[in-house]
């Protein structure tokens, strides 16, 4: 609008300047997929045709999948799609059934937040865009990462809002930057204009770092199986429908405000929050006994189970960095284990007890009894692994 190149010039250097952005990327499949479902809008603003999200994110995915067959199978790829369609789907069944609870009086507190037009305002739209992302991305955050940031659901209260000021900012450096060169004068705009992109990505960090140090800051799901999350998909997607179905027949209208509170909460607790228990992995009962040997690179790591008692017998690597994160966590996450009965430690060598370190200090998984050698009595090299224990 500033040049007043048209519309058709102006969207096609906005496709141009967004292909150079994902190329800058490293084309990845979530800056593939946001690429793809741009260019989808600025054809329909283009041609003068509504533009269809859901329609849209079904390209993307047909595209991708057609040009990378095996990135349907990457977390970012699942995520990003996930994301999207739950901002689509289930977002705007919640906000279109909001806005039909207004339209009866017996509803008329939610016209404070719904505007004539049935649009939510700001405060609204970003907690129904951030609980439906949560609740479409749950099943694969779990899946891959077998756990779930507890506080992470409010803090993106603060990031959400505050990521196009971001954007804006490494936009303005990156053209203040290139012609900072042939103008002087813009070399200092370049630094303001980073600058307040910096310090909000330095405040996400420090959010993040108090998150972490809280308790109980993630909740361990283990990996789900596939029945539970098809399960928790239908029930979530069943709950929204019949949400959107309730509020146009007007089914959750009953006489007195708390009777009425009672059975929306209800019917949000029992459709979005109850399915949350259909991934969260048991134990299952080790048949007689079962030995596993964990590939930790160079050093030594054994799981022992019988019945529902579990032992691990050294664990440790000198060729991983983390080799608790890496590959100790996942096995016991995988096969939803939170309780070890017994931890043996053979000698201490960093390549048989650093991982048991971090285990010590998970909260997510219990250990009861630490069993080491008689030379641990005297011997300080096993100072560290006795008091991450105790």
């Amino acid at each position: 609008k500033w040049l007043r190149l048209g519309k058709k010039l102006s969207l096609t250097m906005a496709g141009i300047v967004s292909a150079f952005y994902v190329m800058l990327t490293g084309a990845s499949g979530s800056a593939l997929r946001a690429f793809i479902m741009l260019i989808c809008r600025f054809l329909a603003i283009g041609s003068s045709k509504s533009y269809d999200m859901i329609s849209s994110i079904a390209l993307a995915m047909m595209v991708l999948i057609f040009y990378r067959p095996y990135m349907v199978l990457q977390s970012g790829f699942q995520l990003s799609f996930l994301a999207v369609f739950g901002i689509s789907f289930l977002g705007d069944m919640i906000t279109c059934s909001l806005a039909l609870f207004s339209q009866n009086k017996e509803h008329g507190r939610l016209r404070r937040y719904i505007r004539p037009d049935f649009r939510p305002g700001n405060a609204l739209r970003t907690v129904i865009s951030n609980l439906s992302v949560q609740s479409m991305t749950l099943p694969a955050i779990t899946f891959h990462f077998f756990k779930f940031p507890l506080y992470g659901i409010f803090l993106n209260f603060a990031v959400i809002p505050l990521m196009s000021f971001v954007m804006y900012s490494g936009i303005a450096v990156l053209f203040t930057g290139i012609l900072a060169d042939v103008i002087p004068g813009l070399r200092a705009a370049a630094i303001g204009f980073g600058g307040s992109g910096h310090y909000i990505l330095e405040l996400y960090e420090k959010l993040c770092s108090i998150s972490v140090s809280l308790p109980q800051n993630e909740l361990a799901f283990g990996r789900p199986g596939i029945m539970g999350i098809i399960l928790y998909y239908l029930i979530v997607t069943g709950s929204a429908l019949g949400l959107r179905h309730a509020a146009e027949r007007n089914l959750l209208s009953v006489k007195g405000g708390f009777k009425r509170k009672l059975l929306i909460g209800s019917f949000f607790t029992l459709g979005f929050i109850f399915p949350a228990f259909l991934l969260v992995r048991h134990q299952k009962k080790a048949a007689g006994i079962e030995i596993t040997a964990l590939d930790v690179g160079q050093g030594d790591c054994f799981i022992l189970r019988s019945g529902q008692n579990t032992a691990i017998f050294d664990g440790g690597s000198d060729s991983r960095e983390d080799v608790y994160g890496d590959v100790i966590e996942p096995y016991l996450m995988n096969e939803g284990i939170r309780d070890i009965d017994l931890v043996f430690a053979s000698h201490s060598d960093a390549d048989h007890i650093n991982g048991l370190c971090s285990l010590f200090r998970e909260e997510t998984v219990r250990t009861k009894k630490l069993i080491l050698p008689a030379a641990a009595e005297k011997c300080s090299s096993y100072a560290e692994l006795k008091e991450a224990f105790i």
